[in-house]
């Protein structure tokens, strides 16, 4: 199974996963996995979608060819972007942000924080528990919830 099993050899709709489990069960227990797992990848592609993605993946997914593209030597560097970066990395150093302790993380969070702590009334949407729903109307009411006012902290 090692020499079968290869990168190269890998294609998505071919040789996959279900194919090596397949084997791997048939191997270990004689038997094999489902026929509906096995033909995933052939199911997907009978769809709209998987019609739709079929070339892009067939080109994506088919095996590499043998010959590997040449590796690059020393990559080349662009003057302007390095000197760029090095303006903002310089500018950083020379100015950290400021450090407050006690500063809230999110302005927004702390703000929607502080509102909740102003406000005593707050607007719930649930079920009386004491009394229990008659109905479904009574559940969900025509507008879907039923709106309680609370005086309680909590939420």
């Amino acid at each position: 199974m090692r020499s079968h099993y290869t990168a190269d050899k890998y294609h998505l709709l071919d040789l996959n996963c279900n194919s090596f489990t397949n084997d791997c069960a048939g191997f270990l227990t004689g038997g094999s996995i489902p026929a509906f797992v096995r033909d995933l990848p052939t199911d997907f592609l009978d769809t709209i979608s998987g019609a739709a993605l079929r070339p892009a993946g067939w080109a994506m997914y088919s095996r590499p060819s043998p010959v590997l593209p040449p590796s690059p030597g020393q990559p080349r560097t662009n003057p302007i972007a390095s000197s760029l970066l090095e303006a903002v990395a310089s500018q950083k150093r020379n100015n950290p942000p400021p450090q407050h302790p006690h500063q809230h993380p999110f302005p927004a969070t702390k703000s929607l924080a502080g509102l909740m702590l102003q406000r005593p009334i707050r607007r719930r949407f649930r079920t009386l528990p004491t009394k229990p729903p008659r109905s479904r109307r009574d559940i969900h009411g025509p507008s879907g919830l039923r709106a309680v006012s609370d005086d309680s902290a909590d939420l």
